[in-house]
This record gives C-alpha cells, structure tokens and sequence, in this order.
C-alpha cells in the first residue's frame, strides 16, 4: 500500500536561505526523487522570507495557497509576481479557510458569483515527476 513520510526542516538556522541554496539541499531533492512519486515542500510566506522564491527554482511546480480572510488580493498579486519573477511554474492556487455554511441553498449561486481570488503569499511547491 502507499505510505506518507515526513522528513522536518531539524534545527532552526541562521541563515536558512544559505542552507536552501546549498548544493546539498539540491542533491537531497534529487536523491528523495528518485525514491519518492511526491515531494511537497512547505515553505514561509513569499513576501516575508526569501525560502519560496529559492525553492521555486528547485521544484516543478508551484501551488498557491491563499488564506481567506487574512491574504490581500495586493499581496496575493505581488507573490505570484514574485514567483514568476524566479521563474516558478505556478500551477494553482488553493483558498483555505472558507466558511461552509451548511444547509444554505444558495452557497454554490454565491461562490459563482464572486470574483476570482488572485493566488496566495501562502506557498506550497510541489516536486512532481
């Protein structure tokens, strides 16, 4: 059957960004995926840390994830740029934190009607095959 590993960041650092752009880190991304069909890496917000926009350049693909509520649509707008600016193959955007609202006829006619979220400073990459 499938399994799901978890493998943490360990100690916290000084310089993470140092460790991020290390030949090692790229050398343990590819041996994990040779082992591994996916890798999912977390990783701080886009427009506060530098760890999104490095990782980007490492992985596949990109995934949003936007934080009802908290994410500006400004925000939102200036990570993706930011992404894009590195060269992230950005593939979609996840919305968390929407309230359902459970026997209410017109939630699906409400969430067609709103405008389209732009993506998140939130950010989850994606290693695929």
């Amino acid at each position: 059957g499938s399994s799901l590993y978890f493998l943490t960041a360990g100690e916290t650092s000084l310089n993470p960004s140092n460790l991020l752009c290390s030949h090692e880190m790229r050398e343990l991304l590819k041996n994990l995926s040779g082992k591994y069909t996916r890798i999912i890496i977390d990783s701080p917000p886009t427009l506060y840390f530098a760890d999104s926009m490095i990782l980007a350049t490492m992985v596949n693909a990109v995934v949003l994830v936007v934080r009802n509520q908290l994410s500006s649509r400004r925000q939102v707008s200036k990570a993706r740029k930011i992404l894009l600016s590195v060269g992230a193959n950005l593939v979609g955007v996840v919305h968390n934190g929407i309230p359902i609202e459970w026997g209410t006829s017109n939630l699906y006619r409400r969430y067609q009607s709103d405008p389209p979220m732009p993506p998140s400073n939130d950010l989850q990459l994606i290693k695929l095959d």
